[in-house]
């Protein structure tokens, strides 16, 4: 049996504390009111939802929730209330992080905003701790967006088409990749790893692909 080498952590929920009745509290404050209900209405969900995982512009969902608050409200006063989405960064899972960081690779998945995630990142530094002694790599939502259509196309184009090399090009790890590739394929590089010989959806298609395509020129040659 392989050993673990590799461990995905999720941030919000996971290595902090996210304290939901607190953000209602916060928002409550404001004047929105009934917001534990509310947060269900499909509106402020979206706008939660745009809010933290940088959908759209800061701004336009800010200057949206501004509509939902008492009057004399600033848009200030509304990133205040956000930062408990921040939420509680317990010091005991940073210094475990280090202790793991020592026997496996760590990597930090995100679907947080630039805002939240430049204040997570003062949190860990206030507690002692810098993202380069916690991760060996971070991913984030918001930034990897306007690459990830681009890069996820290509990876699944070379993957369609068994370019391996390109893969490996592509993947977060291509070094670990090519190791795995070598120990699990054996018939030349006709099928993914993950499904195996038999059950590869690349390779059926292609199969597929060749049948359509003897059928019509047998079709043609025919006429």
């Amino acid at each position: 049996m392989k050993q673990i080498e590799t461990l995905v952590f999720d941030y919000g929920g996971v290595i902090v504390n996210i304290d939901d009745a607190s953000v209602v509290k916060a928002m409550e404050s404001l004047g929105v009111t009934a917001f534990k209900r509310l947060i269900h209405v499909r509106k402020i969900k979206r706008l939660m939802h745009q809010y933290i995982n940088g959908l759209v512009a800061e701004a336009e969902t800010l200057k949206e929730m501004l509509s939902l608050c008492r009057k004399g409200t600033s848009t200030e006063d509304i990133e205040k209330v956000l930062e408990e989405l921040c939420g509680n960064l317990p010091v005991e899972r940073l210094e475990a992080l280090v202790k793991l960081r020592k026997r496996y690779k760590v990597y930090l998945l995100s679907n947080i905003n630039d805002t939240l995630w430049q204040k997570s990142v003062s949190q860990m530094n206030q507690l002692g701790y810098s993202t380069d002694e916690l991760f060996d790599e971070v991913f984030l939502s918001y930034a990897m967006r306007k690459d990830a259509e681009v890069r996820d196309d290509a990876l699944g184009k070379a993957r369609y088409e068994f370019r391996w090399k390109d893969q490996f090009n592509l993947s977060l790890d291509p070094e670990r990749a090519l190791q795995y590739y070598k120990e699990a394929n054996h018939l030349n590089g006709k099928y993914c790893t993950m499904c195996g010989p038999n059950f590869c959806a690349m390779r059926i298609s292609q199969r597929l692909k060749d049948c359509d395509y003897d059928a019509e020129i047998e079709n043609t040659e025919n006429e």
